[in-house]
């Protein structure tokens, strides 16, 4: 949650020098609907890696639920 309240923080007070997140929000606004899909899902791509490798710390940690 903090992540993204930097992330709109940024993407509201800065008007040139922008982080590139932020860059891309305002660029993909101003897009078709197509380029802003694509875009929302590369932006994905960063956190879904992040959590398939800290998944297996987790389970590791907490253990594996069962059913």
């Amino acid at each position: 949650v903090l992540s993204w309240n930097e992330v709109f923080a940024a993407t509201i007070l800065t008007i040139q020098n922008r982080t590139l997140p932020a860059q891309v929000l305002v660029t993909l606004n101003q897009s078709s609907e197509p380029y802003q899909f694509a875009g929302g899902f590369f932006m994905m791509i960063p956190a879904l890696i992040f959590i398939l490798f800290i998944r297996r710390y987790l389970f590791n940690m907490w253990g594996q639920v069962s059913k």
